[in-house]
């Protein structure tokens, strides 16, 4: 405090000769570092209070709170209630210690706990939760395998449900990454046993021979479906749990057939199978040979599925 004192009483003096010398505050101000305002605050006080005024103004709080330190009783009555209580936090545990008579605030307790974890003296209530309620994380012991990072598969397979008019109808699609091509099929139910049925459409209707196939964890790919995979001999991915943004391509197909087809003729739809698989047959060929996509592009020309993959094939040839 004493060099603050110091170095306000040498920059008024310094300022006083400024001025004597002819030169506006402003000037003064840049020359000796200090705003205009302070010099104006600093004679203020040093007119009305005096030399003292100069005197920098103690910053202590009026009002201080002395630190409670956490004493090792206090710990280990913590670590009790955790415990008892193994799902109370830190307010629950500070309301048990203040009816027993401690005088403890919440940071306190809360870092009371924090102390506790760290040396694994007690569980984090999250660790507790996880294994009380496990999920049952899939094991690959037979014919599919996980979805390796980075690969990208030829084709990807996905179903959903879809109400027409009361009536709940199951789609699959199959979609072509290289080709933007897809198949469509509805079933009454999505069993594994469907699923296999509908690969068997998908190899008989796509234009090329399919050499993987990726889709997700669900029940309707696993028994029939993947056996039929393994006898096909066509490597059959899963992918990771909760990642719909590497099914991208499908599950924007499913999007388009909602939007599309089923909003867009919802009027004229009949909700018997039979009517609604031609129905789908005739949507999927539309898709394929005259829907255009702007991913499918050569010289600057937009092509349907179909026809981009006779010009590859063309090319190729």
């Amino acid at each position: 405090m004493k060099k603050e004192y110091e170095r306000r009483r040498y920059i008024l003096e310094k300022a006083e000769k400024l001025k004597e010398k002819g030169l506006i505050l402003k000037e003064i101000s840049e020359i000796v570092g200090v705003s205009e305002r302070t010099i104006k605050r600093w004679k203020k006080y040093k007119r009305e209070l005096g030399i003292r005024g100069l005197k920098p103004l103690s910053r202590r709080p009026k009002r201080t709170v002395k630190a409670r330190i956490l004493t090792k009783e206090m710990i280990r009555e913590i670590e009790d209630l955790r415990k008892e209580n193994p799902y109370y936090g830190k307010v629950k545990v500070r309301e048990l210690l203040l009816r027993k008579g401690y005088k403890i605030g919440l940071s306190s307790v809360g870092n009371g706990i924090k102390k506790l974890i760290e040396s694994n003296r007690i569980s984090k209530v999250s660790v507790l939760t996880c294994e009380n309620e496990r999920k049952r994380i899939r094991k690959f012991n037979g014919y599919s395998q996980r979805l390796p990072k980075g690969y990208s598969t030829q084709v990807q397979i996905d179903h959903m449900v879809l109400d027409i008019k009361g009536k709940e109808i199951r789609q699959f699609c199959a979609y072509s990454k290289d080709y933007k091509l897809s198949v469509y099929q509805v079933y009454e139910q999505a069993r594994s046993q469907d699923a296999k049925d509908f690969l068997y459409e998908v190899i008989e209707e796509m234009p090329f021979k399919i050499k993987d196939i990726q889709v997700d964890g669900g029940s309707e790919f696993r028994l029939h479906f993947e056996q039929a995979c393994k006898e096909l001999n066509i490597p059959l991915f899963v992918l990771p749990p909760s990642s719909p943004d590497l099914n991208a391509g499908v599950e924007r197909l499913n999007r388009i057939c909602q939007e599309e087809h089923y909003l867009r003729h919802f009027n004229e739809l009949s909700n018997k199978l039979d009517d609604l698989r031609i129905f789908v047959k005739q949507k999927q060929n539309d898709y394929n040979y005259f829907r255009l996509h702007r991913s499918l592009v050569i010289n600057d020309r937009l092509f349907s599925p179909m026809e981009f993959f006779n010009l590859k094939r063309a090319i190729c040839l």
